[in-house]
């Protein structure tokens, strides 16, 4: 179908959706596009979808991520206990239609082909979500129903994957859900369907070939996704907290409302949301790798650094998880807030990480937050507008005396 009012115009609707599977059993069902939309699916079908079964909806779409064609999965996403998982396949990135004799016209852009499935009890360790990163398979979070959103990659192939059921029965050494597992990935080559010898082309390596300052900082990560995406995070002022170093609550890993996805290894998506999301955080830490090159300019908090070739790192051990700046032994906090920052965002930001650093035993006095004034003048706020007792988390005096 598809086509310009095409499908809206010829539809030959049917009256009847079959769930194949028992009561009590993983049941299937398989949508086609427009199937839901029609009234009957919102108004009482549904509701017979809402526990013990999979979802496969195939689409040719512009924009699945339309209101329209969302509903149903708001729907299964609120729903307690979540027993409903969906697999949207949208048709690959590119895809061209024309109507009749007019030229071609690309009709998807972003394919925003996703497995969503509830977040609970699945396996999202760092290394299983780089494993399924390399073969195209990009895990995020969709908070707002608790779902683990798997992405994948736009681009014309074929995926095996492996999951468990919706629903499991049996003892409990058997009966754990797990999240999807990429297995391997096919491309078209010779005329047939070829197993992938390389790994996805994400497009990071593009960014790091337009970026050498920002490659000289995160060239260490290439075997480790989620640790760049804590860097990167951390160092453009979205993460405040050891708490919010966990996957789910990293922003880059939430999926943006238009279900476009703002982590730093899925550069091809760029449109949405969560491609503005991904470039703004990109242009900070371009920002601020570009001041952090030329150390002896550093302000005066970071004046340690003046003599050494420091980098932004990431060390999962909680003394060193907020100390993202170092030399060897030397270590220090630094993070970039943008060009000319609200004062009240400024000061939010400070007092957050200033309680941080002493929940894991370190001392602040040389956090640097800085940020680009109306000039295009690097500033250090923690300089220009001193603490007070308040902003001092772990010194507040309980009386004061005179001599």
């Amino acid at each position: 179908m598809g086509g310009i009012d095409y499908e809206r115009d010829h539809l030959i609707v049917g009256n009847r959706i079959f769930r194949f599977g028992n009561a009590g059993e993983n049941r299937l069902v398989c949508l086609i596009c427009s199937d839901v939309l029609g009234p009957s699916l919102k108004q009482t079908i549904i509701n017979e979808l809402l526990s013990d079964t999979i979802i496969i909806h195939l689409q040719l779409n512009k924009n699945s991520a339309d209101a329209s064609f969302r509903q149903y999965r708001e729907l299964c996403g609120s729903r307690n206990p979540r027993t409903t998982e969906i697999l949207c396949l949208n048709w690959a990135g590119g895809t061209r239609l024309r109507k009749d004799a007019e030229p071609y016209h690309v009709l998807v852009q972003e394919p925003k082909s996703i497995f969503y499935r509830p977040v609970h009890e699945i396996e999202c360790s760092d290394q299983s979500i780089y494993e399924n990163d390399k073969l195209g398979c990009f895990l995020a979070y969709h908070h707002e129903y608790r779902t683990a959103a798997y992405v994948f990659h736009p681009d014309e192939q074929m995926f095996a994957f492996r999951t468990s059921k919706p629903v499991m029965i049996g003892s409990a050494a058997v009966t754990r859900r797990t999240g999807l597992t990429a297995v391997i990935r096919y491309e078209w080559r010779a005329d047939q369907w070829q197993a992938a010898t390389e790994s996805v082309n994400d497009k990071f390596g593009e960014f790091l070939a337009d970026n050498p300052l920002a490659k000289v900082h995160l060239a260490d990560f290439e075997n480790r996704h989620v640790d760049l995406e804590r860097l990167m995070q951390f160092a453009t002022g979205n993460v405040l907290s050891a708490a919010d170093f966990e996957w789910s609550k990293i922003p880059s890993f939430r999926l943006a409302n238009d279900e476009t996805s703002a982590r730093m290894r899925a550069c091809w998506s760029n449109i949405g949301d969560g491609a503005d999301q991904r470039g703004e955080c990109q242009t900070r830490f371009k920002a601020l790798v570009t001041a952090i090159a030329e150390p002896s300019k550093l302000p005066n908090r970071l004046a340690a650094f003046r003599n050494l070739r420091p980098k932004l790192t990431y060390d999962s051990l909680p003394f060193k998880q907020l100390r993202n700046i170092a030399d060897g032994d030397v270590r220090s906090t630094v993070a970039f807030l943008g060009f000319e920052p609200p004062k009240a965002v400024l000061r939010g930001v400070s007092k957050k990480l200033q309680a941080a650093l002493y929940g894991v035993g370190q001392v602040p006095s040389d956090m640097s937050l800085l940020y680009l004034d109306v000039k295009g003048q690097l500033v250090d706020h923690m300089d220009t507008e001193p603490p007070s007792i308040s902003d001092d988390p772990g010194s507040n005096p309980i009386g004061i005396s005179t001599v």
